[in-house]
């Protein structure tokens, strides 16, 4: 919590944020200038909040993410049971370095905490961070499609999944043979990636959920063999 001035606990994930978002994700098309997102204070009292955006690595300090993006007050105080529209400022000329084939994401943060006004005490520190798709418009295809295109087969007992789209893939859960998997990974575009099961190469009928762009859960089931 440097640069705060007080001493803080710090909590990550959303079961006890006490400021919440109302989605999980967005996304932004390369012609979208900003994007807006809503926090609302569900504590009794006020919360300050400190903004920012990394590239995907969460133990990164702030002053040191190279984001095409801006906030524009990255420090906000929210009273008690009220909320805020929060602008996230796309830089189109800053993003030139981005490929154009696939989408790229970026990590919004939040942190809040308690003011304090003096003393030592502890305070607890709620950390929220939602992933912001930077999705160039003339990609091949349709993101709700992606997660049908996945091609999966067994290798050393784990499930190995190749994404062929140009988009990212969010599982929720994954199951197959009785075993199951409910901490996958996110599938990069025109990535593969192995996700520990511990299962055997016989058995049909591989099971898992995806989240879509509205953070819904969409189940699917593939038929058959795996490959």
């Amino acid at each position: 919590m440097k640069g705060w001035g007080l001493a803080c606990l710090l909590i990550v994930g959303h079961a006890h944020a006490e400021v919440v978002l109302d989605r999980t994700r967005t996304v932004i098309l390369t012609s979208a200038r900003e994007a807006t997102v809503q926090l609302t204070n569900e504590a009794d009292s006020p919360r300050v909040i400190k903004l920012w955006i990394d590239a995907g690595d969460p133990q990164q300090p702030p002053e040191f993410a190279d984001v095409p993006f801006t906030l524009p007050t990255p420090i906000k105080r929210i009273d008690a049971k009220k909320g805020l529209a929060l602008r996230l400022i796309f830089h189109p000329d800053q993003a030139q370095h981005l490929a154009t084939d696939r989408e790229t994401v970026y990590w919004l943060n939040v942190l809040s905490v308690r003011p304090t006004v003096a003393g030592n005490a502890v305070h607890l520190a709620f950390r929220t961070r939602i992933k912001l798709f930077v999705r160039p418009e003339s990609l091949p295809g349709r993101a709700e499609d992606a997660p049908g295109e996945l091609r999966w087969r067994v290798v050393d007992g784990d499930l190995e999944v190749h994404n062929p789209s140009a988009y990212h893939v969010t599982l929720s859960s994954v199951a197959f043979n009785a075993r199951r998997n409910d901490d996958p990974p996110m599938l990069a575009p025109y990535g593969t990636t192995v996700i520990p099961l511990k299962t055997s190469s016989d058995g049909t009928g591989l099971r898992f959920s995806s989240i879509d762009d509205h953070g819904t859960i969409q189940q699917h089931q593939v038929q058959g063999p795996l490959d």
